[in-house]
């Protein structure tokens, strides 16, 4: 039989979500080590570079204590490591990865990636904006295994270590950042409703992603917000990337556009723990499950009493 080390489950630059399910599909069967590209497209489509976060997490879980990380050779080596390392996908995976192998396949080059990860994690908790916004997104993420001088400041209140109450400062300072740059009108978004929807979202992740369902904390856990600058070319089949939901959104939205693009803000979530569906149904969730009945599970971890919106 042929071991997890032996099999290598490779995130190719064209993957897009059909990929990452087949791959979430096989991660769930056996054992692997991963590769996942210094760039990836994908990235830059909504939901895309949280995806990846997620996909690197549960095949880190599939695999400990032996998750094996291959580098990719995507990029020309001098860059290949800030390259993937910028990206919150590639921060995840190797955060969660037991050992990672540099380009040639055989040296391990653990030690040195997990200094260039700490440097990363360091200019996301404690640097400007400028340094931390990627192209059009923000990511905003707490690693727990990894701090060693408190959690995240931007999400956590430093001295009590809990979630802060009120995030429509950050909110506003991202709105400035990647929206009044784009010229689009910041007066258009609202922002309280945006603050209370990313402190809905975040305090969930908080509860309910470092531990597993019989209350055991997690060997590694991390959790996140990815707060992104989407704007659409219409025809839009290559920014939906094959995903029927997104593309039946996107064109929702086509009659209002002024012009031949649509601009929207992305707020997508990605954590560690065994999913709300499962949370709710204390065990993990059976393949035969209807989706119908996981999504009513879903729907009961959200408190009907905080509802958002005008």
């Amino acid at each position: 039989m042929t071991s997890g080390a032996d099999i290598r489950d490779r995130l190719a630059q064209s993957a897009m979500y059909d990929k990452l399910e087949s791959i979430l599909g096989l991660v769930n069967e056996r054992k692997s080590s991963l590769t996942v590209p210094n760039k990836w497209p994908f990235e830059a489509r909504a939901g895309g570079s949280v995806s990846g976060a997620q996909l690197a997490i549960t095949w880190s879980r599939r695999n400990e204590p032996t998750a094996t990380l291959h580098l990719n050779s995507d990029v020309d080596p001098e860059h290949a490591a800030e390259t993937l390392l910028n990206r919150t996908y590639g921060l995840i995976a190797a955060s969660f990865a037991d050992r990672i192998i540099g380009r040639d396949g055989k040296r391990d080059v653990t030690a040195g990636m997990l200094r260039l990860v700490s440097q990363r994690l360091k200019d996301l908790y404690t640097g400007t904006f400028d340094q931390i916004i990627h192209g059009q997104s923000l990511p905003l993420v707490s690693i727990d295994h990894l701090e060693r001088d408190g959690p995240n400041p931007f999400l956590y209140q430093p001295r009590t270590g809990e979630v802060r109450g009120d995030f429509s400062g950050l909110v506003r300072q991202a709105l400035i950042r990647l929206v009044d740059r784009k010229r689009l009108r910041r007066e258009d978004v609202d922002a309280e409703l945006l603050a209370s929807l990313f402190r809905e979202l975040f305090s969930n992740t908080h509860l309910h992603a470092r531990t597993d369902l019989e209350g055991a904390l997690y060997r590694r856990s991390a959790r996140g917000i990815v707060f992104a600058l989407r704007p659409v070319d219409i025809p839009h089949e290559a920014f939906s990337a094959g995903l029927s939901a997104l593309r039946e959104y996107i064109e929702s939205m086509e009659r209002l556009a002024a012009r031949p693009r649509v601009e929207f803000l992305e707020v997508s979530v990605f954590d560690s723990g065994p999913g709300l569906a499962a949370r709710a149904f204390g065990a993990p969730i059976p393949d035969e499950m209807p989706i119908e009945r996981e999504f009513d599970l879903v729907h009961k971890c959200f408190p009907k009493e905080h509802h958002i919106g005008s």
